[in-house]
C-alpha cells in the first residue's frame, strides 16, 4: 500500500496543488453564487455546480489532457440533471393533484344542486 506522500506526489502530477485547485474552484463558485438567479439554488444545485468547479479547476491547475476530469465532469452534470427531472416530476405530480381536487371539487358542488 502507498504511504500517503506518494499519494499526493501522484495526485499532484494529474492535478495541480490542492492551493492552486482551492484558489481556482472558488473564484468559479463566487462567479455562479453572484449571478442573478443563484439565490434560488438548492443545496444539491450548489454541490453538482461545486463538484464541475473542482473538476474543471484540477483541468486547468493539473494535467489538461487527464481523460477523468472530463468524464467526472460528465457525470456531476448528469447528476445534476437527474436531480432536476425528479424536481419537475414531482411538481407535475402536484399539479395533477391540484386539477383532480378542483375537477372532484367542481363535480361534488354541480350534484349538491
Amino acid at each position: 500500500m502507498n504511504d500517503i506522500n506518494q499519494t499526493l506526489k501522484e495526485r499532484g502530477s494529474k492535478y495541480g496543488t490542492f492551493e492552486d485547485n482551492a484558489k481556482v474552484t472558488q473564484s468559479l463558485m463566487a462567479i455562479l453564487l453572484a449571478a442573478p438567479s443563484a439565490e434560488r439554488l438548492t443545496d444539491v444545485h450548489k454541490e453538482e455546480l461545486h463538484m464541475i468547479c473542482h473538476k474543471m479547476a484540477r483541468m486547468v491547475c493539473g494535467d489538461p489532457f487527464y481523460v477523468d476530469n472530463a468524464h467526472d465532469i460528465c457525470g456531476y452534470a448528469k447528476g445534476l440533471e437527474d436531480y432536476l427531472i425528479k424536481l419537475e416530476n414531482i411538481k407535475n405530480k402536484a399539479e395533477d393533484d391540484r386539477q383532480k381536487v378542483k375537477e372532484l371539487n367542481k363535480d361534488f358542488n354541480n350534484n349538491g344542486e
